[in-house]
């Protein structure tokens, strides 16, 4: 992708996909994280942290800010007592949410499952 002479504006955006991507700027192959994540301006390219240092650290900044305290919170979480509001992942039941989601998609689909059956499933 080439850009105009100059440096790019850049800005935080949420990445709902994640995963493998170049960098926008440098072409660098990379693992594009889930979350908050820098981007030229009005498109989807990513930018790498080397690249987007250079033009915005600020930017760069505060999406590792979020990274870290994401972290801090999970790891807190993860080893709290359930009646304190600890997760254990390999023993918790699902969030409401989600069996809320998963009942929606199937009534939108319309496939003819009993929701009381699939969402007792997914407790």
């Amino acid at each position: 992708m080439s850009y105009p002479a100059g440096k790019p504006q850049l800005v935080i955006k949420d990445n709902n996909m994640g995963g493998p991507d170049h960098c926008a700027l440098c072409d660098r192959w990379g693992d594009a994280p889930i979350g908050p994540a820098i981007f030229v301006e009005g498109t989807w390219d990513i930018v790498c942290d080397d690249c987007a240092i250079d033009i915005a650290p600020g930017l760069v900044e505060v999406v590792w800010l979020w990274e870290r305290e994401e972290e801090k919170r999970f790891q807190t979480e993860r080893h709290l007592p359930k009646s304190l509001g600890g997760e254990n992942p390999f023993t918790q039941e699902p969030p409401a949410w989600i069996v809320d989601e998963m009942e929606d998609m199937v009534k939108r689909q319309g496939d003819g499952l009993d929701l009381d059956v699939w969402g007792e499933a997914l407790r």
